[in-house]
């Protein structure tokens, strides 16, 4: 492993602080539950390392335990994975016996893209709040892992430095397409693009830089998310001083400035033989023929077709045909 990063896969160690069993196992496809699960037959601990891992590594499928808990509820491997990345966790205790919750290391296994890997392990670090290679026993870590207190620092840095520049770079890019987007700006003929609003174009391009700051003081804090969210809102803003590619956010707050159905056809380049207009609230639509109208609606309850039930409820005529009910209960009293 040059530098401590490796171009395939990823390997680390993380110490754990704290676990609680709010997890369960189900045996039906081995996937990690809530432990109040219905389906769940056994506790799971899976530590504070493993769900910080859980949390970051963003949409993926349902967690499976590729080796159940025993005897141990915090003993187990675990795997979490997507389309492209995957993470195998080894939950194993390297110092007393496992009786406590400190006595367990996580080891982490990465196998996909670099670039996920590191983004991975920036976020991990960063939830965590500490740095998850300082052990409780460092010399009984080294000695579980088999890697030195050095190469441990140097492995995980290797991913949450280069996540880290990544970061950093699209900052730097986006500053650099800012710097460009005015140049532009300022050569544009105002006369050409009478309709563009350049006003608009500028104090978007102003909040922009105060979204550049904040990804920055958002990098400091390892804050990957705000990071991206922040460098979004300078897209949007250089997409909105681009005459070519800037809209008319008032198409969507004001009905009267929206396209009509013939400008959008005419813009579109269409050929429709028959379009098809909805009729407008409180109008008659006037349609091709005699001049009837074809909407009007026929009665087919006529009082002819009306269907006489009423002798069901017993409120009908008298009729001569009618049986009689006789009263076997009378007879045999009479007897």
């Amino acid at each position: 492993m040059e530098g401590g990063f490796h171009p395939e896969h990823s390997l680390l160690w993380a110490q754990v602080r704290k676990a609680s069993p709010d997890h369960g196992h189900d045996p039906d496809g081995d996937v990690l539950r809530p432990a109040r699960h219905p389906a769940c037959v056994r506790k799971v601990m899976i530590g504070n390392v493993t769900e910080a891992l859980i949390g970051v590594f963003g949409a993926h499928q349902s967690p499976t335990l590729i080796v159940p808990p025993k005897f141990d509820e915090q003993q187990w491997v675990l795997e979490v994975r997507d389309s492209e990345l995957r993470a195998e966790i080894h939950s194993k205790p390297y110092w007393g016996w496992g009786l406590f919750t400190k006595c367990f290391l996580n080891q982490i296994i990465l196998v996909g893209p670099p670039e996920r890997r590191q983004r991975l392990i920036y976020d991990l670090v960063a939830a965590l709040g500490r740095p998850p290679w300082e052990s409780v026993w460092k010399g009984r870590f080294a000695k579980a892992t088999g890697v030195s207190w050095q190469q441990h620092i140097a492995a995980w840095e290797a991913h949450t430095v280069a996540a880290g520049d990544a970061l950093n770079e699209s900052i730097e890019q986006s500053q650099n397409h800012l710097a460009e987007s005015r140049k532009r700006l300022r050569r544009l003929d105002r006369g050409e693009h009478s309709e563009f609003d350049f006003a608009a174009a500028e104090v978007g391009l102003k909040e922009a830089d105060e979204d550049i700051v904040i990804a920055q003081r958002a990098l400091l804090d390892r804050n990957s998310l705000a990071v991206e969210r922040a460098l979004d809102r300078v897209e949007l803003a250089l997409i909105g001083a681009n005459p070519a590619t800037s809209w008319d956010e008032r198409v969507f707050t004001e009905p009267d400035l929206a396209p009509s159905l013939e400008q959008a056809i005419l813009a579109e380049d269409l050929f429709i033989d028959e379009v098809v207009i909805p009729t407008p609230l409180g109008g008659r639509e006037k349609r091709h023929g005699d001049g009837e109208d074809d909407d009007e609606i026929i009665d087919l309850t006529a009082d002819e077709d009306e269907v006489e039930a009423d002798w069901l409820l017993g409120e009908g005529p008298d009729d001569e045909d009618e049986i009689p009910l006789i009263d076997l209960a009378q007879g045999d009293e009479e007897e």
